[in-house]
């Protein structure tokens, strides 16, 4: 499955489950707690989570925080999740990714490393080689940092995605400088990159690319003015490098973005271009 969907997987193919022995077995029913009826132990294998859920799910720097379902601490979906922890058998978190299709990030293998029923929630911990110290004893310092990279890694990558569905879905999946519409070979470029503490998630800023010009925007070789007029740099212009270059980049120099979103709200940010034009002058 993740072969075929890689890290966003249709929440339609999901409810189709598996077959073991002729017997249908699903990975998960709707938002929440779930183990199927043929595992014997007392155990959830998945969590799900929706950003409408009316939990108060936390995401943690290198952890998550999941709620128990509402009721009694001792209702069964709420013993699953203990089960868990105390048989140390790993589960899967479906993390949500985006709607229209609804789709899901199957994170596995996590680990509920810690019961907290006075807030009424567990902590749930990625990493394929960690495995939770529930004797008390100390846990191997590389463990830990495995454990939090791991953590951390899978977050980038489902935000990183969700950033990307988003803008492609403003830019109706076209480049902005050449108004290529291939998915295949289009980007989500951030304006203002997200390791600077400009550089929000958000639609405004980013910008559909298709790959070669994206590659030439992070290099500094080309970029987008206020006006959302394309702009070469100086060298690439001095340059003679087959047609490629002539009709692929300078062609577009000085002239108007090819495509940008309908919603104005979606456009790039003029604050962010023109912090980046006086870099790039």
């Amino acid at each position: 499955m993740e072969r075929t969907y890689r890290d966003s997987i249709p929440a339609q193919v999901l409810n189709q489950g598996f077959e073991v022995n002729g017997q249908k077995v699903l990975f998960k029913s709707q938002p929440g707690i779930f183990k199927p009826a043929v595992l014997q132990d007392q155990a959830a294998l998945s969590i799900t989570t929706l950003p409408t859920s009316p939990y108060n799910d936390q995401e943690r720097e290198d952890e998550w925080l999941y709620s128990y379902r509402s009721g009694s601490i001792d209702q069964h979906d709420n013993r699953l999740l203990r089960g868990a922890m105390q048989l140390q058998v790993p589960i899967i978190f479906f993390h949500w990714v985006s709607d229209n299709p609804r789709t899901y990030e199957a994170i596995w293998p996590c680990w509920i490393v810690e019961d907290r029923p006075q807030e009424r929630c567990v902590r749930v911990q990625a990493g394929r080689h960690f495995v939770p110290e529930l004797s008390g004893g100390e846990v191997d310092l590389d463990d830990e940092i495995e454990r939090r990279y791991a953590t951390r890694e899978v977050k980038v990558r489902v935000h990183q995605r969700r950033f990307r569905k988003a803008v492609l879905r403003a830019y109706s999946e076209h480049c902005l400088i050449c108004r290529l519409r291939e998915p295949g070979l289009l980007d989500a470029s951030h304006i203002v990159g997200d390791a600077d503490a400009k550089g929000v998630p958000a639609v405004s800023n980013g910008m559909a690319l298709c790959a070669i010009h994206h590659r030439a925007f992070d290099g500094m070789l080309l970029t987008i003015d206020p006006d959302y007029k394309v702009r070469v740099s100086a060298r690439l212009l001095d340059d003679e490098d087959g047609p490629m270059l002539e009709h692929g980049i300078k062609d577009f120099h000085g002239k108007d973005a090819m495509y940008l979103p309908r919603r104005t709200s979606d456009r790039p940010d003029r604050d962010a271009p023109e912090e980046r034009l006086s870099r790039f002058e």
